[in-house]
């Protein structure tokens, strides 16, 4: 089975219908009993699969598409008439163009939500993002004829919504950004009309260096092979590896600094967590001797007129979030190639806004050098790299130089 959230047999009600003139997509609403996986969904006129599902091994459109570099996924769709209807290379609606190759977020709520504040939190807005959108990317835009658009999309997860059994799940979560969603190879052909806006979603390449630490506000790295987990829950492999980092070997989390060592033969790069905790055991060490002082005085601070090179997040909110909409449609559909013009105007009826939730944070261990001293890694402009060193106290601050983890020579 794929992940919940998205099982095919759950978006029976995304199907449209006609109600006086127009046509409503429903797409959050899930059944209660879900039908037999060897049962054929006849209310929708179209429906995806993995190419090797056994119920689309006959009568079926087959196609192999790339979705990010290194995962590639063959598709079918039945019944096979969809390869022969028409496609287009954009779907417009209103204002914006959505083509082959965007993501999009898909309304789940129907009355659609109202939107949020303006002044919402980045935390509780990532918050409204996760309860009232599903998020695609389209993969394939066909149409039988102006009032029946359809997009074949392959869905985003976020990190939460992977299944806690799939083999390196758990010890991924701590290495997701708040903004990360994962790739994944599960299909489903949706009403157009489903569409709520184009979504400000980037492909993060953590192995281009000149990108690492870097991504956009919302980004994915991971693939997730939602169909092999449906064959077999306990398959090695089903998330694509992360970048290993650091001394310690282990991936970045992209909210979290990453420090480059500048020295050629070494070029590697130092999680910040790593290099405070470097510094403060060893400070914490010799302040335990009574020689805190020679700590600082061994590695006092040499001042130079260097520029390091800090790569932190990005935090720049430029996407919005609109109403899900009714639909009019107007005109024909043109010919392949051509754009397919959708009307649309708002809902009336919106939703109340989303939960608000309040994001704990992680309570700091208070054993060891944690509990003695508060330690912060500055680069200031067109200065050397340096760690500031404070007894928790107040009585005391000490600025000393950062070794990096891998070659032990001052980054500066």
């Amino acid at each position: 089975m794929a992940p919940h959230k998205r099982k095919a047999s759950e978006l029976d009600d995304a199907a449209s219908k006609q109600t006086g003139g127009k046509k409503r997509a429903k797409p959050g609403r899930a059944k209660k009993q879900q039908q037999p996986e060897d049962e054929e969904d006849k209310s929708e006129p179209f429906k995806a699969y993995s190419a090797s599902d056994p119920r689309a091994q006959e009568g079926a459109y087959r196609n192999t598409i790339r979705l990010m570099d290194g995962f590639d996924a063959s598709f079918a769709v039945k019944p096979e008439t969809w390869g022969a209807i028409k496609q287009y290379t954009n779907v417009k609606l209103q204002t914006e163009t959505f083509s082959k190759g965007n993501i999009i977020y898909v309304c789940n709520k129907d009355p659609p939500p109202a939107p949020p504040p303006a002044d919402l939190p980045d935390s509780e807005y990532l918050e409204y993002e996760r309860q009232n959108f599903w998020v695609g990317k389209i993969v394939e835009a066909r149409a039988t004829d102006d009032r029946n658009v359809y997009l074949l999309v392959a869905w985003l997860y976020w990190p939460q919504e992977i299944p806690q059994q799939v083999s390196g799940a758990q010890a991924a979560r701590q290495y997701y950004g708040q903004g990360e969603l994962v790739m994944s190879n599960y299909f489903d052909v949706i009403d157009a009309m489903t569409i709520s806006n184009k979504a400000d979603i980037q492909h993060y390449d953590e192995w281009d260096d000149a990108k690492l630490g870097s991504p956009a506000w919302r980004y994915w790295r991971q693939s997730f092979d939602a169909h092999g987990f449906s064959k077999n829950k306990k398959a090695k492999n089903l998330l694509s590896g992360l970048r290993s980092l650091c001394k310690c070997g282990k991936p970045h989390n992209p909210d979290k600094k990453l420090w480059h060592c500048p020295h050629a033969a070494c070029h590697k790069w130092n999680h910040n967590e790593c290099l405070i905790d470097d510094i403060g055991r060893r400070a914490y060490s010799d302040f335990k001797a009574g020689k805190m002082e020679d700590f600082a005085k061994e590695n006092k601070l040499e001042t130079k007129d260097l520029t390091n090179q800090l790569l932190s997040p990005v935090r720049a909110v430029g996407h919005r979030i609109v109403e899900a909409v009714e639909e009019v449609l107007e005109e024909g559909i043109e010919e392949v190639q051509h754009e397919t013009t959708i009307e649309l105007h708002s809902s009336a009826n919106g939703a109340t806004g989303p939960e608000k939730r309040k994001q704990g944070r992680p309570k700091k261990d208070e054993t060891g050098w944690q509990g003695k001293f508060d330690i912060s890694i500055v680069s200031e402009e067109n200065k050397q790299l340096f760690a500031r060193v404070e007894e928790r106290s107040g009585n005391k601050r000490w600025e000393v130089r950062v070794n990096c983890l891998c070659c032990r020579r001052v980054m500066d």
